[in-house]
């Protein structure tokens, strides 16, 4: 329980999620929200509306999508978007898939769009000490926002009182095109 697929039921050949995450298993979180903030720049200029949620030195970004791109166009255009950060911030963001090649750079992780994977739900709680909840955030939090401190006492709380951060982003008919990312081919 808790893992979803980009999927919606009533149509799987065509994806309606694009996901990726921005990792770095020796990086503070200060860089990877750094590269979580270029990532939602690139998106912003493009037109994807992304939304995010943290987990310790990772921060996965969501965007909806008309449900128009199969699985491997989606996982193009993730790919496309890595390579893009990296050549904008080669310091910063890598797209090199083996750890070797990432040295102190924060990996974009486009695989999380390969046909095998599955990721772990928003608002699920993961099985650690502290019942830390996988909880979106508002893009404002980014910067403050404590993965560690979202915990399945403390989320119900915070949905109360700040509502849900991706409210509408990931829900009904409306998405956003993968056309406008640089290197990606049209449909």
């Amino acid at each position: 329980m808790g893992f979803i697929r980009g999927h919606r039921a009533d149509d799987l050949d065509h994806v309606d999620e694009l996901r990726s995450t921005s990792t770095h298993s020796r990086a503070s979180r200060s860089i990877v929200r750094e590269a979580a903030a270029v990532t939602k720049e690139l998106l912003d200029e493009v037109g994807v509306p992304a939304g995010a949620r943290p987990r310790r030195a990772e921060a996965y970004i969501y965007a909806r999508l008309i449900p128009r791109w199969d699985l491997i166009q989606v996982r193009a255009a993730a790919v496309a978007i890595a390579r893009e950060l990296e050549r904008r911030r080669p310091d910063l963001v890598t797209a090199a898939w083996w750890k070797e090649e990432h040295g102190d750079r924060v990996f974009v992780d486009f695989s999380q769009n390969a046909p095998h994977k599955t990721v772990f739900g928003a608002w699920s709680a993961r099985a650690r000490v502290g019942g830390q909840v996988s909880t979106p955030f508002a893009w404002d939090e980014l910067e403050t926002v404590d993965p560690d401190a979202l915990t399945i006492e403390t989320v119900p709380g915070r949905v109360t009182g700040l509502g849900d951060p991706w409210a509408g982003l990931l829900d009904g008919d409306d998405g956003a095109t993968i056309e406008a990312v640089p290197g990606v081919v049209r449909s």
